[in-house]
């Protein structure tokens, strides 16, 4: 949960400040996709994921992204009524290390919208960051991405879920985690 749109830039600045997998800023500049990305044409957005650092160390090893997250983000979060945020102003909201630790080693891992009308899977390079309103299944089998895929599964996740107006919600803890896979 990023907690700032701020975190987010273009593509073309991206390549700009030297965004690539071969890349020094490879490790916290990374490409995040959210619920449209997966649904629709990607907006080829890229993502300043400074977890794991302070904040003199990202300002002393990513000084130019630093500086993007310090004039963006800082401004807002110096507003925000919540402690972590305000203190922690250089980190997405949420960092999810259980997340993290679940796609680790992993070339690909699987992912659907949590609300969407129609529920697809499908596979998002470990080099993406997902955005809080994706469900994130930490496989890159394609055998599961098949069983999520199947029939069964869609009708079982309808039957469990939720609804959101008219569209099916994918809660995780009552959609994935009790199927009989």
């Amino acid at each position: 949960m990023l907690a700032s749109r701020g975190f987010v830039i273009e593509e073309a600045e991206a390549v700009a400040l030297g965004a690539g997998k071969n890349s020094a800023v490879g490790a916290v500049l990374r490409p995040i996709r959210n619920g449209k990305d997966l649904l629709d044409e990607p907006r080829r957005m890229w993502g300043i994921d400074f977890t794991g650092l302070t904040a003199e160390e990202a300002r002393k090893r990513f000084p130019s992204l630093f500086q993007i997250v310090l004039t963006r983000v800082k401004p807002e979060r110096d507003q925000n009524r919540d402690a972590q945020f305000r203190e922690k102003w250089w980190l997405f909201g949420r960092s999810r290390p259980e997340l993290r630790a679940m796609v680790r080693g992993l070339a690909r891992f699987i992912a659907t919208v949590e609300t969407a009308k129609y529920r697809l899977f499908q596979f998002q390079g470990s080099e993406i960051l997902p955005e809080h309103k994706l469900v994130v299944v930490g496989s890159d089998d394609g055998f599961v991405l098949g069983v999520l895929s199947s029939r069964i599964h869609v009708l079982w996740s309808l039957s469990r879920g939720a609804l959101l107006e008219d569209r099916p919600v994918y809660p995780k803890t009552e959609c994935f985690d009790p199927f009989p896979f």
